[in-house]
């Protein structure tokens, strides 16, 4: 579905990637694993069209999207769920989600995609008149989420979706994520929980001071001695 080549991007004139390749197959989990500054937010966000490489491409269902905008990649069917939430705290929950649906593909399925977003997350719809500052930090990414699903996206990106929330709600978060995927959506996942993420990734590549040094199913990952000492604590 997605085909990375060889992209490197700066910031500033400093380089952040290094040839990075890598590709997600359709209805898979792809994971994108690596320490604090390995440069995994840059590879999303090159994806989604917020930066540009200078040198690579990328490709989305057989198509060069190097051209295009972040907005026309999502009416091409990407969304990405940034780390951090980003949603609109002085908006409500529903007003939020109605946002998610700005896309031309998918405002015409606005009450579909709103009553499938409450049946995955019921706890939203009870919370659906709530200012969405006013959630707790799990409702806030679940909300989150459900937001970047609005746009009825065939590739979702996801960008520690487990971030600051609790043990049990990490939990969650990775139950849902399956959830998710087993509807159809094919899903790019950056997460500092590394062993959940290769338990639940068919394939995982390794990313390390912008270059990716590791590749393999997310089963055989788990068994190399380099993830279990750098990663696992093993």
């Amino acid at each position: 579905m997605l085909d990375v080549l060889s992209i490197s991007v700066f910031y500033d004139g400093i380089q952040a990637l290094w040839g990075v390749s890598f590709s997600v197959q359709e209805k898979a989990v792809t994971a994108l694993v690596g320490s604090n500054g390995a440069g995994k937010t840059t590879t999303l966000s090159t994806v989604a069209g917020l930066l540009k490489p200078k040198e690579g491409s990328i490709s989305f269902e057989g198509s060069g999207i190097d051209a295009l905008e972040s907005h026309e990649r999502v009416e091409q069917g990407i969304s990405l769920v940034p780390e951090g939430r980003r949603l609109f705290p002085f908006l409500t929950v529903q007003e939020n989600l109605e946002v998610g649906a700005y896309s031309k593909r998918a405002r015409p399925q606005l009450s579909e995609s709103m009553k499938r977003i409450y049946d995955l997350f019921p706890r939203l719809h009870e919370r659906k008149g709530q200012l969405a500052g006013t959630l707790s930090g799990g409702e806030q990414q679940m909300l989150a989420i459900g937001r970047g699903l609005m746009s009825r996206p065939r590739l979702l990106i996801l960008d520690e979706p487990s971030l600051g929330l609790s043990p049990l709600f990490v939990l969650k978060m990775f139950e849902l994520i399956q959830q998710v995927n087993r509807q159809g959506v094919t899903i790019l996942l950056v997460e500092q929980n590394v062993q959940t993420t290769l338990q639940i990734a068919q394939r995982a590549y390794v990313l390390e001071t912008g270059k990716i040094v590791l590749e393999g199913t997310g089963a055989r990952l788990l068994e190399d001695d380099h993830i279990q000492k750098a990663y696992l604590g093993l």
